[in-house]
């Protein structure tokens, strides 16, 4: 640490080093070159530590997410556990601990979406006109939408680019997912993650006529 906080001095890392090459031209013009030197050492140096950190960060961040079924009995404290499934949807859980199932919560509601990327609770896909339940990939719809509740907004617009919402009686998010089309399957992915979503209900793909 003395090392960098002194790189800038000069090569012996001393202060007096400076001085000492004031004393000629010639030492000056060393000195100069060497605190230069020393001065993009020190830049090299730092750099190094901020892909240090980074490269410590990304390790960090590197364990797998895991999708389990968190159905313990957590106790009656009201302590932030994190997000995990409950069989259904990603459910924000309290308590006094997370043991035996600490592997599969997580801390956000998108970490815990992106590890049960796998599900779909295609249950959840209703039809409205003269559309059928059930509705999937290749299936047109002039629009699909859902009601989404407002802690889950900033999960929502990460999972559909284009979506516009309007307060409604009953709703305070009554959302437009997809715009009129053809579904495809990266749509449909983003649907089924959408289906963790604790309480956004049905999500409905509107035909207005053949």
């Amino acid at each position: 640490m003395g090392c960098l906080l002194l790189g800038a001095c000069g090569d012996d890392g001393s202060p007096d080093g400076g001085a000492e090459g004031a004393a000629s031209a010639g030492g000056a013009a060393e000195g100069a070159a060497s605190a230069g030197g020393a001065a993009e050492g020190a830049a090299s140096t730092g750099g190094g530590g901020s892909q240090g950190g980074g490269g410590d960060g990304g390790g960090g961040g590197t364990a797998p997410l895991v999708c389990g079924e968190a159905s313990g009995d957590y106790g009656v404290c009201a302590t932030e556990l994190g997000w995990a499934f409950d069989g259904d949807d990603c459910a924000a859980r309290t308590g006094c601990d997370c043991a035996p199932d600490c592997d599969v919560f997580h801390a956000s509601l998108d970490d815990c979406i992106a590890a049960c990327d796998a599900y779909c609770d295609d249950a959840a896909f209703v039809g409205g006109g003269i559309a059928s339940d059930g509705w999937g990939e290749g299936d047109f719809c002039d629009s699909v939408t859902a009601c989404v509740p407002s802690e889950a907004m900033s999960t929502a617009q990460g999972l559909f680019a284009d979506i516009t919402c309007e307060g409604g009686a009953g709703c305070p998010n009554f959302c437009t997912l997809y715009d009129g089309g053809t579904i495809t399957a990266e749509q449909l992915d983003a649907l089924c993650s959408a289906t963790l979503i604790e309480g956004l209900g049905d999500v409905t793909c509107l035909v207005l006529g053949p």
